[in-house]
């Protein structure tokens, strides 16, 4: 579920940009290149954080969950956990008092679902949206966000393998 107020609908954390002040930018300096607005300088071109301390330790992410969670959102959950772990060297570990970097699955009504990209510090928030988000491959999204990864879609040369159809894109969606 997207929700508007986040850059690409679900990431936490990145500054949004609404067409008009891209439109203004551009206009204020009519030789500045479309692609230096988007650019992040935590971001490589294969669409993920480069940063060292946005990578998670050893592929190790502790995690909690919210209080409260049914027992089919919580096995949405392990499912989603299990996908890692059977392809990947990344493992979703429950929280211990010695971790202080986590990850922290909680329900919201009504906000879509969002996460930060790669390790924020802290108590870093993965919000899901009850009744709209707890399907093993919406969670899988979002936990790619944690691990540090960016949407397909904004990757610097996605136009060299990528056509853009502008007809199915809903307005107000930046791309």
């Amino acid at each position: 579920m997207q929700n508007s107020l986040l850059f690409e609908g679900d990431i936490m954390g990145v500054p949004s940009m609404d067409e008009e002040v891209i439109r203004q930018r551009m206009r204020d300096d009519p030789n500045i290149d479309e692609d230096e607005i988007f650019r992040r300088p935590y971001h490589s071109s294969l669409n993920l954080v480069t940063y060292p301390d946005k990578l998670w330790p050893d592929g190790r992410v502790p995690y909690m969950l919210e209080e409260g969670m049914t027992s089919e959102q919580r096995a949405s959950i392990a499912q989603a956990f299990d996908e890692y772990k059977e392809k990947t060297c990344v493992r979703f570990v429950p929280r211990t008092d010695d971790d202080f970097d986590y990850i922290y699955l909680k329900r919201n009504v009504g906000f879509g679902c969002s996460s930060y990209v790669g390790r924020a510090g802290g108590n870093q928030t993965i919000s899901l949206e009850v009744d709209k988000c707890f399907s093993k491959g919406i969670i899988c999204h979002e936990l790619l966000h944690c691990l540090g990864f960016f949407h397909e879609h904004s990757r610097t040369d996605r136009d060299q393998f990528v056509d853009i159809k502008e007809e199915n894109i809903r307005p107000g969606i930046i791309i």
